[in-house]
């Protein structure tokens, strides 16, 4: 279901960690928290802010790719410096006139961790997923490509490092730029540095998706 904004995780070092940065960086608790929604969800939470810079929408950010309490480290963690994963992941959307945000992300965030943590696999900056959406489809977007959130860097928790990875839809073209580059790791980070600034000029510096 979807509740009200409120903390699963009060007592757990790392989840206070991330709520001291999102409250420092928007002075209020987050608006809106999607829990409960998907039975055996990989995540515990994904909390959601009203963002009024660039342009009205909805701000996206998991909680569990990284490791919360005091649990051991997971075994997709690269390294014991990092928190978990080390690293949480970021959505941008537009936000109209709907009083509620959009239930389908968090069918991705799910989807996401259960690709991430069934394959022990840690995402990368400019790393990408085909992810067949209807709501993608409806916009002409094929899969995600994974960013630094431009607002958001990478803090210390007392459970190591934690990055923010912003996904960010792109084109079946841009998808398979990707894909015919990838072999060649000079090649494939240039193609995807030239999609973002794609990106950029139609969506904002703050990648926010033409959902809208």
């Amino acid at each position: 279901m979807e509740n009200a904004p409120d903390r699963i995780h009060e007592g757990d070092r790392g989840a206070q960690a991330l709520d001291g940065t999102f409250e420092k960086l928007y002075g209020r608790a987050p608006d809106g928290t999607f829990r409960g929604l998907i039975p055996d969800s990989n995540l515990d939470q994904v909390v959601y802010y009203h963002d009024e810079t660039g342009k009205p929408h909805w701000h996206f950010i998991s909680y569990g790719f990284s490791q919360l309490g005091g649990q051991p480290q997971d075994e997709a963690a690269p390294s014991d410096e990092e928190s978990g994963s080390g690293y949480e992941v970021t959505f941008r959307i537009p936000r109209t006139d709907e009083a509620t945000a959009p239930q389908w992300v968090d069918r991705a965030y799910n989807d996401f961790a259960n690709y991430s943590f069934e394959n022990q696999i840690a995402f990368r900056p400019y790393d990408y997923v085909d992810y067949d959406f209807d709501t993608g489809k409806e916009h002409g977007y094929a899969g995600f490509m994974f960013v630094q959130d431009s607002r958001l860097k990478e803090i210390e928790t007392p459970n190591g490092t934690v990055a923010f990875l912003q996904v960010v839809p792109v084109s079946a073209e841009q998808l398979n730029t990707l894909k015919v580059a990838e072999p060649d790791t000079q090649a494939y980070t240039a193609a995807a540095k030239r999609i973002i600034e794609e990106l950029k000029s139609t969506e904002t510096d703050l990648l926010i998706a033409n959902f809208s």
